[in-house]
């Protein structure tokens, strides 16, 4: 899976369940720079802490941190897709719906004293905090990005031309310093990254590149558009909040 699957699929959980505080993954290649030893993050996680949704990185060779994941795929590969045949994309997701609904509220579970998941822990099943895709770039806060960058530190080899990647992104750092190692961190004060040369001296601020909710959201329209979305009014995150309160002032008038 790329950034872009991952931006449809997400949005279906979090709709469903609200934006989760973090979420444990491994050391995917489609969340951190897979070939440098020092990997700036990746679209997905920036998108993701944007959000305010931290990343729970699984140690490096411990299959173990990711068991329970793995145990989940092999699940919904045995029970929902294994011998079967969907002839349309809602046939399957409304397959994967009803048997998620059913392995939650309804089967026992030994390790729970015979009860579902959910009525166990019935707290798991919203987070509390509210997601729509129409509210994204409201919810989005680049400030939660900025802060995480402030504690990064990298490293990069420049070219003979005196350039160097980070995050996908080419930075000039202009002569003399073709052919050097470089140390990057990151100013949140103003967005630009501090260079510094082989024994520490700073050479270059430069701006940093393609970190905007525009870049960071991708396309929408793929999971905007889907038939399982049902855009809701009010349309505007501000105005859902202010209903929000409303509701929850009546709610505590009537239990009054």
């Amino acid at each position: 899976m790329n950034t872009d699957d991952y931006q449809i699929v997400l949005p279906l959980a979090f709709t469903d369940w609200g934006l989760p505080e973090h979420i444990q993954v491994d050391r995917d290649p489609v969340l951190r720079e897979a070939k440098s030893q020092s990997p700036f993050p990746g679209r997905l996680h920036l998108w993701l802490l944007a959000l305010g949704v931290n990343l729970r990185f699984g140690r490096p060779h411990q299959p173990r941190d990711q068991a329970m994941t793995e145990r989940s795929h092999q699940l919904w590969e045995a029970q929902v897709l294994a011998g079967q045949r969907y002839t349309t994309w809602d046939d399957l997701y409304l397959a994967l719906r009803q048997r998620r609904d059913f392995l939650n509220h309804h089967l026992p579970c030994a390790s729970l004293d015979g009860q579902p998941p959910l009525q166990a822990f019935p707290q798991a099943l919203y987070s509390g905090r509210s997601y729509r895709p129409e509210w994204e770039a409201d919810l989005l806060d680049l400030n939660r990005v900025w802060s995480y960058l402030a504690h990064g530190r990298w490293f990069r080899q420049s070219s003979k031309v005196a350039t160097f990647s980070l995050g996908g992104q080419v930075y000039s750092i202009g002569q003399p310093w073709q052919s050097q190692q470089i140390e990057i961190t990151f100013d949140a004060s103003d967005q630009h990254l501090l260079c510094f040369n082989d024994v520490g001296e700073p050479v270059r601020r430069l701006p940093i590149k393609g970190i905007t909710k525009e870049a960071l959201m991708g396309d929408l329209a793929p999971y905007v558009n889907l038939p399982m979305f049902q855009l809701h009014l009010p349309f505007e995150w501000e105005d859902f909040r202010v209903l929000r309160l409303f509701d929850t002032m009546v709610s505590r008038l009537n239990d009054n």
